[in-house]
C-alpha cells in the first residue's frame, strides 16, 4: 500500500487566456490549503509554487511535458512508501476479495471483521477509511444518506453504474421528448429526470446517489 499522490491535468491551454489559468490555480490553490484535512499532506502536486495545476498545450509545450514527466517519476519514487498496516487489516482485505462479492452491509462485513481479528468497532471504522482512502480497494460513503449501511467491495460496479447513468441521460433513454428539449435550453437534468432512471428496485446504487 502507499501514500495517494494527485496530479491535477488540464489539456487545450491555448483555447484559454493566460489569466484564466491563473485564475483557476488561485481559486484551487486557496480551496487545497483551506482543506488540509481532506487531501492530506502533500496530496496535491503543485506543477510550480502556488499552481496547482498542469495546463498543458500539447501540441507545442514539450518541455512542460517533459516536467510532468519528471514530476511523476519523483513522486513514484520518493512519495509511495510502504505503510504498516496491522495483519487483520490485511485479512479483512483478503477476505472481501476472495468472496468476490460486489456490496456487504456494515453489520456482515463488521462480522468478517472480527473473523479476521478486528474485535473493536473504531479499529473497524479505521480500516474502512483506509481501505477507501488510501488502498482504493472498496466505496464506504457514511455520510451519504442511504449508503451509509453499505460498503462496495466491487469499484467496477460503480464505474459500470455512472457509465450507464451518463448514456441513459445523454441519449434521454426513457426520459423522453420534453426532457431532451428542456436539457437543450436549461442545460441540466432535473432530479425528477434522474430519478425516472432507476431500472433496479432495491439497488442501493441509485441514480440519485451516484450523482
Amino acid at each position: 500500500n502507499s501514500e495517494p499522490a494527485a496530479f491535477l491535468i488540464a489539456s487545450h491551454r491555448d483555447c484559454v487566456d493566460d489569466d484564466k489559468v491563473d485564475t483557476v490555480n488561485d481559486h484551487l490553490k486557496h480551496r487545497i490549503q483551506s482543506s488540509a484535512e481532506l487531501f492530506g499532506e502533500n496530496l496535491v502536486q503543485f506543477s510550480a509554487p502556488g499552481k496547482p495545476v498542469f495546463a498543458l498545450d500539447t501540441t507545442r509545450d514539450q518541455n512542460e511535458i517533459e516536467d510532468l514527466r519528471k514530476s511523476l517519476h519523483n513522486v513514484i519514487n520518493t512519495k509511495f512508501e510502504n505503510i504498516k498496516v496491522p495483519v487483520s487489516w490485511c485479512a479483512l482485505s483478503l477476505k472481501l476479495k476472495r468472496r468476490k462479492q460486489s456490496l456487504y452491509t456494515y453489520q456482515t462485513c463488521f462480522k468478517l471483521a472480527k473473523e479476521s481479528g478486528i474485535k473493536d468497532e473504531d479499529d473497524f471504522k479505521a480500516v474502512l477509511w483506509f481501505l477507501h482512502n488510501r488502498a482504493g480497494t472498496i466505496m464506504y460513503y457514511p455520510d451519504v444518506e442511504g449508503l451509509e449501511d453499505i460498503i462496495i467491495t466491487n469499484i467496477q460496479l460503480v464505474f459500470d453504474r455512472i457509465t450507464e447513468l451518463m448514456i441513459s441521460c445523454f441519449t434521454f433513454e426513457n426520459l423522453g421528448p420534453s426532457t431532451e428539449e428542456e436539457f437543450h435550453t436549461m442545460g441540466m437534468f432535473t432530479e425528477s429526470d434522474i430519478r425516472e432512471l432507476s431500472k433496479r428496485k432495491g439497488d442501493p446504487l441509485t441514480p440519485k446517489r451516484l450523482v
